[in-house]
């Protein structure tokens, strides 16, 4: 997040070394990893999206249906909504 990122900066700015950023769960979006990749920051995470809906899945939380809704939010997830607009 862009949170973390300047949490980051700030303390390579004073003179601390960065080993890498923990997190209980990601959603793994592919400009997060980017940003984390060009500061050259390591990301160790406990849960990710992907764990959790196939976890939903297979505990009867959501179906198969459900589950497909899912992952096309987390393909674009700023876009998804206007695939259900006017329906």
């Amino acid at each position: 997040s862009i949170n973390s990122l300047k949490a980051v900066d700030a303390i390579r700015n004073a003179d601390a070394k960065v080993l890498g950023m923990l997190s209980i769960f990601t959603y793994s979006f592919e400009i997060a990893k980017k940003n984390f990749a060009e500061k050259d920051v390591e990301i160790f995470t406990l849960a990710d999206y992907e764990q959790l809906i196939r976890y939903a899945l297979k505990t009867n939380k959501i179906t198969n249906k459900e589950l497909e809704l899912l992952e096309q939010w987390r393909i674009d997830p700023e876009n998804w909504g206007s695939l259900f607009a006017n329906k």
